[in-house]
């Protein structure tokens, strides 16, 4: 193990500050909401996520204007940025740009994971106002709509000293030393110039044809994720999702198949369940029927079917093991 590495594991080990994500049974609440990280003087977060094994993604699609990276301490993790996948070993990192789609789940095989997030603003470390440098190193990556994400192998991520940088990151958090708001601010710029080093170069040229088509399909698709959020429970119709984007049942499937390769009726029955895990973590007494009625379902056979099909097991069997954890 690196010294790094060590310093990573010691920083994060039986630690408070940083939020915990037990999202086996649980779903962030503000997952599709656009939020706001950290505070207007100081956007930045640091998050420390770790869980097992699940069938679903523990993260579902959600977006935010701020950045994210992500540095892989342990199993591996598999992050869906709209229609692409990526599988993040340890040791491994990932750059997630300004507003793309994405979510998290546990690699096929992989037992365990861990992670350290750091989600930003970028306009904290270069200001808007900062005209020609702004123009030069943070728009053409946030306005980038074709760069959604950049991989960082772990040969780059040692190369461009990145574990170097995510230590000092964490460190100056954890401890809040004297001016860590500013030590930051540098840390993350050396990180944001070491993710401009791994973009690839064949980027699509501003205006490509293909751009506002991608652009019009995510904008559509994130308002239809809204709509099933808002009405998840109630018994929606494909042609009142495709209503709330203005298209037809045919285009509305193609436009959200295209995003996240998955139709709108996939998505919401993945959805429901996703929610249903996290009901029956607050209410523990609540009946199969309760639950299912809560999430959508008119039948409880056909949610435990969807359920054991998503979860690998039966309600009552993740009930249980929700009680024995």
């Amino acid at each position: 193990m690196t010294e790094t590495k060590k310093t990573i594991r010691q920083l994060t080990e039986n630690e408070t500050h940083f939020l915990d994500f037990d999202l086996r049974y649980q779903i962030e609440e503000e997952v599709y909401k656009i939020r706001k990280h950290g505070n207007k003087d100081y956007p930045v977060d640091v998050y420390f996520i770790q869980y097992d094994e699940r069938p679903l993604e523990i993260i579902p699609f959600h977006w935010h204007k701020e950045a994210e990276f992500v540095y892989v301490t342990e199993g591996c993790g598999e992050y869906r940025i709209s229609d692409d996948s990526y599988l993040i070993h340890e040791g491994e990192a990932l750059f997630i740009n300004s507003q793309a789609m994405h979510s998290l789940s546990v690699a096929p095989k992989s037992q365990n994971y861990r992670s350290i997030n750091i989600i930003f603003n970028p306009d904290y470390l270069i200001l808007p106002s900062q005209t020609s440098l702004y123009a030069k190193y943070i728009y053409p990556i946030t306005q980038n709509q074709e760069l959604r994400a950049v991989y960082i192998s772990n040969e780059n991520l040692k190369k461009l000293s990145i574990d170097n940088s995510v230590a000092d990151i964490l460190d100056c958090n954890l401890n809040e030393y004297p001016g860590y708001e500013i030590r930051t601010r540098g840390f993350l710029t050396r990180l944001w110039f070491s993710i401009l080093e791994n973009i690839p170069k064949n980027q699509p040229a501003e205006g490509d044809s293909a751009k506002s088509k991608i652009s019009l399909d995510e904008k559509r698709t994130k308002e239809a994720l809204l709509f099933i959020e808002s009405h998840y429970s109630e018994s929606i119709t494909l042609e009142e999702i495709a209503d709330s984007i203005h298209l037809s049942k045919s285009e509305c499937c193609r436009c959200i198949k295209r995003c996240l390769n998955m139709t709108p009726f996939e998505y919401l029955m993945r959805f429901r369940i996703l929610k249903s895990t996290q009901i029956m973590s607050t209410q523990k007494s609540a009946s199969i029927a309760d639950l299912a009625s809560a999430v959508g379902f008119n039948s409880c056979s056909y949610f435990n079917k969807l359920f054991r099909k998503y979860m690998g097991c039966t309600p009552s069997q993740y009930r249980k093991k929700m009680c024995d954890f």
